[in-house]
């Protein structure tokens, strides 16, 4: 398959990146997966998003091996993949710590409608929220 390799100084978790083409390799994978783990001869770093058929990646570990090896860890990225679809679309927010112990349903501590979502906004890493989307 043909991997197109980005730097991005973006973060994760926000929609928008500011991608920079660096190139293309190819490399032999089965089924797409939403982590993948590649092993490189020319390493890629955290800086770098990967494109593979419509779906883009960002690397979430580098392992130096042996010979000159690099074992890169690529996680699928949902915001960069579905961004236009994301942008598009009307959603329910929902927040909450844990679930109700006697039915496994979160507890709904707050919701709002959200009609658009600004490309400069970054959400905190964190367990804490669910995106629940209806329509």
């Amino acid at each position: 398959m043909l991997v197109k390799v980005y730097t991005t100084n973006s973060p994760v978790n926000s929609l928008d990146k500011s991608l920079n083409y660096t190139g293309d390799f190819s490399y032999i994978l089965g089924q797409l997966e939403d982590v993948i783990t590649l092993v490189l001869s020319k390493p890629l770093t955290t800086d770098n998003i990967v494109k593979i058929n419509d779906v883009y990646y960002y690397v979430s570990d580098v392992e130096k091996t042996f010979n000159g090896l690099t074992k890169v860890t690529i996680k699928k990225d949902y915001l960069l993949t579905y961004q236009d679809e994301l942008k598009k679309g009307e959603y329910h927010l929902t927040q909450s710590s844990k679930p109700d112990e006697t039915t496994l349903q979160y507890n709904v501590l707050n919701e709002k409608e959200v009609v658009k979502i600004d490309s400069d906004v970054n959400l905190e890493p964190t367990n804490d929220f669910i995106l629940r989307t209806w329509g």
